[in-house]
């Protein structure tokens, strides 16, 4: 017979439950009322200078709210990051922190549960690498970024190396279902091997940036409800893309394949997280660079 202490906790666990849809309103409107601060154009300076290719760039990421870009600089960073980088953590030869020489690091942020769905290689790196120099600190791209938001923009954590090997072993992660990242948001994703469709590679809804969606997984059919053609974002190694995290997008995991990507995410000043570990005076040609690519370094933390 059901006691009184199970009829108590069943009516308070209704209603737990009855409250989440206004929890849930009630977070979205503290993320939205915390990222708004963020958004206003710098009215003194809302655009810098821009190439013509900078100029193409940004037309499209204005309108699809993702750009795939072409360098020679890209295609160097990505030798160097497979002999300095990959070829190191893959091969075991690996502690929480590998020293590359003075100031520069490989720090390991892997996790159990990200290894279990096929992210063999999660770590952070240092800005102060000469080698990647040309990719952190691009002027275009970096122009691109300042125009896009019409405010200055600040890297959010360090850079991030990742091997993705998805066996299909266990269900993908939350990746793998289309989502929204931070609001406000634009990541950049270098390919460091060929990606095709027949790889483990992102989707982006083209166009999906210009709505706000509630952060985290969209749900069922919404890319097909509101008619969005989905990209696959694939390409020789050395192709790099630059793309709104607020616009729908997901990982198409195919098992037995791999992909490497060097991955940077950049914000306003909103959601910096982790810790700096390496200051703009050790990057290689700081004092050369325009003003707004010095600054990306303000905002992430020092440790």
């Amino acid at each position: 017979m059901t006691n009184v202490k199970e009829l108590l906790f069943l009516k308070s666990m209704l209603e737990a439950e009855a409250l989440q849809p206004v929890l849930r309103a009630k977070r979205r409107v503290q993320e939205y009322a915390y990222v708004i601060r963020y958004t206003f154009p710098n009215l003194l300076r809302p655009q810098v200078p821009l190439s013509p290719r900078g100029k193409e760039w940004l037309a499209t990421m204005q309108r699809d709210g993702i750009l795939r870009a072409e360098d020679e600089a890209f295609r160097e960073a990505v030798d160097h990051l497979e002999r300095s980088y990959f070829a190191r953590l893959e091969n075991g030869r690996t502690t929480p922190r590998i020293d590359l020489g003075k100031d520069m690091f490989i720090l390991d942020i892997g996790s159990d549960r990200l290894r279990k769905t096929g992210t063999s290689v999660h770590a952070s790196i240092s800005f102060t690498d000469p080698q990647l120099a040309s990719v952190f600190f691009h002027a275009d791209l970096n122009a691109v970024l300042y125009n896009y938001y019409r405010r200055q923009p600040f890297f959010r954590n360090q850079p991030l190396v990742q091997t993705d090997a998805y066996d299909g072993r266990v269900p993908a992660g939350s990746n793998g279902q289309f989502h929204v990242d931070y609001l406000h948001q634009v990541s950049l994703m270098l390919l460091v091997t060929d990606v095709t469709t027949a790889d483990t590679h992102m989707q982006y809804a083209l166009g999906s940036h210009k709505r706000i969606w509630p952060v985290g997984i969209s749900p069922e059919g919404t890319v097909e409800r509101f008619g969005y053609r989905v990209a696959d974002v694939i390409g020789s190694k050395g192709t790099l893309y630059l793309f709104d995290a607020g616009g729908i997008h997901r990982a198409n995991y195919v098992a037995g394949t791999r992909r490497k990507i060097l991955h940077m995410n950049f914000t306003t000043g909103h959601h910096i997280s982790g810790g700096r570990y390496d200051r703009l005076e050790a990057c290689p040609g700081a004092s050369s660079f325009p003003a707004y690519s010095r600054r990306l370094m303000d905002r992430v933390r020092q440790r």
